[in-house]
């Protein structure tokens, strides 16, 4: 069976954000991809474990203690760049 180390680092890196809160959306401002990206690697990493939706998989991942939490100031630092890049380049499009 796959497991976490399975999947590719931007898979890694969509679920553990997604994980934490973090919208397709804003995955997507944080790594300068489409929401679609963010989409098709949630659900590239949902194929490879075999899950049957991408929440269904970030359920297994969290219970397997693949997704470390973030701490309120990680958040808080993410919330902050998130918010900086819509100032900057105003609303991406979808």
């Amino acid at each position: 069976m796959a497991t976490w180390d399975d999947l590719t680092k931007r898979e890694q890196e969509c679920y553990y954000y997604y994980g934490n809160g973090f919208s397709q959306v804003e995955i997507a401002h944080l790594f300068y991809i489409s929401s679609e990206t963010v989409r098709t690697h949630l659900h590239n990493g949902k194929n490879k474990l075999k899950g049957r939706t991408p929440q269904e998989t970030l359920a297994d991942l969290s219970r397997a203690g693949s997704i470390k939490k973030m701490t309120f100031d990680e958040k808080q630092t993410q919330l902050n760049l998130l918010k900086k890049l819509k100032e900057k380049y105003g609303k991406k499009k979808e």
